[in-house]
């Protein structure tokens, strides 16, 4: 049972880290009619066309997730957080402001936002 217990919550991880967001309403889309945005973990979304955006947070997270939206005019709202080893023992998170993107996402497209990575 105690196998059980610590096991459930690595399996849910898993499965909602590689599940994509589905950011429309009505019936899933074949991927040939939506276009799907893939995040790195590092990035995370505050809002989306200025509505907050519930359930795409990466914190528990350990892989880029794939938002699935209509074809169109999209704007993002996101920041970069993420947690740096600073000691064996210890570690520091670091976020930057908001930044706000203008998308334009056509049907069938996968598209990856991404940036400079420090060393």
């Amino acid at each position: 049972m105690l196998r059980l217990f610590l096991l459930l919550p690595l399996l849910l991880l898993t499965a909602c880290s590689s599940t994509p967001i589905k950011l429309y309403s009505g019936p899933t889309q074949p991927t040939s009619a939506i276009a799907t945005l893939r995040i790195p973990v590092q990035i995370e979304v505050l809002s989306v066309n200025g509505k907050p955006l519930q359930g795409a947070s990466a914190f528990l997270g350990m892989s880029d997730r794939r938002l699935q939206l209509q074809p169109g005019r999209y704007q993002l709202l996101v920041y970069y957080k993420d947690i740096w080893q600073t000691s064996p023992s210890e570690h520091e998170t670091i976020s930057s402001q908001p930044v706000a993107f203008d998308l334009a996402l056509a049907a069938g497209h996968t598209y990856q936002m991404d940036f400079t990575r420090a060393k």
